[in-house]
C-alpha cells in the first residue's frame, strides 16, 4: 500500500511540474509535514509542542521566502 501511494505522489508531483513553476511546485510539496503535525492533533489527540510550532514557523517562512 505504501508503494502505491508513492507512485501516486511521483505522478502528481511530475504532473504539477509540468502546469507550474519548479519552485513553487517544490515548496508546497514540503508542506506535507505541516498538514501530518495537523492531522495527527486531529485524529490522534497528539500534543503541539514549542518545537513543533518551530518548526511549522521556519516550514512556512521558508516557503514564503522562496517563493518571493
Amino acid at each position: 500500500m505504501r508503494g502505491i501511494t508513492v507512485i501516486i505522489q511521483w505522478l502528481c508531483l511530475f504532473t504539477a511540474l509540468k502546469f507550474a513553476d519548479g519552485t513553487l511546485v517544490v515548496s508546497l510539496a514540503y508542506t506535507s509535514p505541516l498538514f501530518a503535525i495537523f492531522l495527527a492533533w486531529i485524529y490522534f489527540k497528539e500534543k503541539i509542542t514549542m518545537a513543533k510550532l518551530a518548526a511549522c514557523f521556519i516550514t512556512i517562512a521558508g516557503i514564503i521566502f522562496t517563493i518571493s
